[in-house]
């Protein structure tokens, strides 16, 4: 409000309020070079008596300064301030009574608008609905439909009809509140037979938290959102768990006095479909093929129904080209993996029934990484001195599959031996070049991560020789080569 002091009431050097009624507003003390005065932190609605006391100094006798009478005036509030209290929210709706916080007046006919309180681009209050009491009471109430989960809200009363005045100007009528998320949709996976994986489907709307009990009893889990899909440890391999799920708004967003709001509790079945535990060995690795054994780990069974897939980064149609394969009348706890490319980092997935438990065990998916050997290289490699110094080794990218290859010199003149890896061909060596050198490549594959089975790399069968001679050009090395290329297929034959 804004106050001023009439010309016909007299001169005055100081102004003051003494006291206020209701009390809590401070005013401080005014000149008439202040006038008008603004006060500001006054309650909408709110009726205001304000009692002043005027003086000046000096000049009025031997009395000195000179004080006026207290002088009352009240001040009317033209607006009416409306207290919004939520007594419910749901996942679409809201309803809430709308009171006089001053006095009594009977209001009804609201008109409300919201906005979302959070940072999003979505029209959530677009579709929004209201609906208000038509008859003027003490309290009135507002509802409203039609709104999103989840999502926090900010609603203002716009206008009402008070003491049968429509259209009054409202002070004090915002309320944030949140609407509760949507029942979760609860999806599990299996990690391994003490362990799972806890997600929300897509379809079950906006949250910010996941709180999941488990029976039988596990430690209650609580993580955000951002931290789906969540592993679940400690379990009892093959028992059944009733897991019970809420979703939580409140902590990123606002909901006013709400805090949090939590969804209606979801109640699922994790059934671990009586998993076991296996064991996966490489027992054999060649050029085109590896052998993986499968084992029961937690009792003596029969192993059967065994089937794999294969990735590779390298052979990404492995799973279309290759031949898996199992003998029953021989071992049926191996699985052979043929038709594979040579010196190649798999990784093998494997599944298969376990019998002798009643009921039957299902294993679970298991992977093992499995490595085929590198084929011996012919043809695709130029080796040739540059100067008397260096020397160019350069295996082509259509030589095969190998991580490095190790290069051993005889004699060993300057160098005894050179590890190379793939990704540093074409490879300047120095090293005397004046005279003759037998040369042979061993090659290998794991040498980085990921490694091979049993975290080692495995060489090709047998090392690749080649004759280097002093007086080769780079033109004469392929010459050299192709011509021991074709000496080893006629060898071959």
């Amino acid at each position: 409000m804004e106050f001023h002091v009439a010309a016909n009431g007299g001169r005055f050097e100081t102004g003051t309020v003494v006291r206020t009624v209701p009390s809590g507003l401070t005013i401080a003390d005014f000149t008439p070079d202040d006038l008008p005065k603004t006060v500001s932190g006054l309650t909408g609605g709110q009726d205001y008596e304000l009692v002043f006391q005027f003086s000046v100094s000096g000049g009025c006798g031997a009395g000195g300064d000179a004080t006026s009478e207290e002088i009352t005036v009240l001040y009317s509030s033209d607006m009416v301030a409306l207290d919004l209290g939520l007594v419910e929210s749901t996942a679409s709706t809201a309803n809430f009574t709308v009171t006089d916080r001053v006095g009594s007046s009977a209001v009804s006919n609201f008109q409300a608008s919201c906005d979302p309180d959070m940072e999003s681009d979505r029209p959530v209050c677009e579709s929004a609905e209201y609906e208000s009491n038509v008859v003027a009471s003490a309290t009135g109430w507002l509802q409203m439909s039609e709104l999103e989960s989840g999502v926090a809200y900010v609603v203002t009363i716009d206008s009402a009809t008070v003491d049968g005045a429509a259209n009054t100007e409202i002070t004090n009528s915002v309320l944030t509140f949140c609407t509760k998320p949507d029942a979760p949709v609860v999806e599990f996976a299996r990690v391994d037979s003490t362990s799972m994986q806890i997600n929300i489907h897509q379809d079950s709307g906006n949250f910010e938290r996941v709180v999941a009990t488990f029976e039988p009893s596990l430690p209650r889990e609580t993580f955000m959102a951002s931290e789906l899909p969540k592993t679940v440890t400690g379990l009892t391999s093959g028992q059944d768990y009733e897991v019970t799920v809420r979703l939580q708004v409140g902590f990123n967003m606002d909901c006013g006095e709400q805090r949090t709001v939590s969804s209606a509790s979801s109640i699922s079945t994790y059934e671990p479909d009586r998993y076991a535990n296996v064991n996966l060995a490489v027992t054999d690795y060649q050029e085109d093929k590896v052998t993986i054994s499968v084992a029961a780990a937690d009792a003596p069974a029969a192993i059967s129904d065994i089937d794999a897939d294969c990735f590779s980064e390298v052979d990404r149609d492995c799973n279309e080209n290759a031949d898996i394969r199992t003998d029953s009348a021989v071992d049926p706890s191996v699985v052979v993996i043929d038709g594979l490319q040579s010196g190649t980092i798999y990784e093998m997935t494997i599944e298969s029934s376990l019998f002798g438990n009643i009921p039957p065990k299902k294993l679970h998916y298991q992977t093992i990484t499995a490595c085929t050997t590198p084929l011996m290289i012919t043809g695709e490699m130029d080796i040739y001195k540059q100067d008397d110094s260096t020397m160019i080794i350069d295996i082509k990218d259509d030589a095969g599959n190998f991580d490095a290859t190790v290069v051993t010199f005889t004699p060993p003149e300057d160098v005894s031996q050179v590890l190379i890896n793939r990704n540093q061909m074409p490879f300047e060596l120095n090293i005397n070049t004046t005279i003759d050198y037998s040369m042979s490549f061993e090659f290998f594959v794991g040498v980085d991560p990921p490694h091979c089975q049993g975290d080692q790399n495995i060489s090709s069968l047998q090392p690749m020789v080649y004759e280097f001679r002093s007086s080769a050009t780079k033109l004469a090395a392929k010459a050299v080569i192709f011509l021991l290329s074709a000496i080893a297929w006629i060898v071959a034959l």
